[in-house]
């Protein structure tokens, strides 16, 4: 049995202020107020003096597994000041990243240590990865297989004998990836006793083709996770 994973990419959508000084300003007025962070929108005077505040607050969240801050992995994006409202974007390696809770939750604490700041909004984005680039084992290795040319990894499941908990094992893998925020779907490859369907009861059981491609069958669906098995 495998469980096969591409992301779900979360929208890059963010609440935004217009700063009406850059609408009506030119390139030198904007040059005065020095340099920004790139992961931080141009804005207007006393704004724009409260970024390196918040910045340097933020330095106090670190990745566990880089072992580096948000900021110097360049995680945080289209930030946005206005007055005592921050509102800002972490863009992760993944969607299904296990702490992201932790982050927004660490950066809205930090945050408000700073006291004009009254307000914090902190999205989740995840970093899709760039066409024509990837690691071996990527989508483009499934290039030759239509069902899985959308695919980014595979993580199989097997053993060489039978009840010791592959199926187990595959369908509790697969809600969590996909609880966390990933676009995931098992196959049920055990021609032998495909157990797939007595562990997951989907609304409906019937079989029809693809949408997108009639000489395909389409997975059933449950709770987010689509399904194939032999049974």
């Amino acid at each position: 049995m495998a469980a096969a994973a591409s992301p779900s990419w979360a929208g890059r959508g963010v609440a935004t202020a217009a700063a009406t000084a850059w609408m009506h300003s030119g390139k030198g007025q904007r040059k005065a107020f020095g340099r920004q962070h790139p992961g931080v929108r141009w804005m207007s005077g006393n704004d724009a003096g409260k970024e390196a505040e918040v910045m340097e607050k933020l330095k106090g969240v670190i990745d566990p597994d880089l072992n580096k801050n948000i900021v110097d992995c360049g995680f945080v994006k289209d930030m946005v000041i206005v007055g005592g409202s921050v509102t800002f974007m972490l863009e992760l390696t993944t969607p299904a990243c296990p702490v992201k809770e932790e982050f927004k939750k660490e950066c809205d604490r930090l945050l408000r240590t700073l006291p004009w700041v009254d307000a914090v909004s902190v999205s989740i984005s995840g970093k899709a990865k760039k066409k024509g680039g990837g690691a071996p084992g990527d989508m483009k290795k499934n290039s030759g297989c239509p069902g899985l040319k959308d695919v980014q990894k595979i993580i199989a499941v097997s053993s060489g004998k039978g009840g010791v908990g592959k199926s187990t094992v595959a369908v509790n893998l697969a809600y969590s990836i996909a609880r966390l925020g990933g676009k995931v779907g098992i196959i049920d490859a055990d021609i032998f006793g495909p157990s797939l369907p007595t562990m997951v009861a989907p609304a409906s059981s019937r079989i029809t083709l693809s949408k997108d491609n009639d000489a395909m069958l389409a997975p059933l669906e449950h709770k987010g996770v689509k399904l194939m098995s032999y049974g």
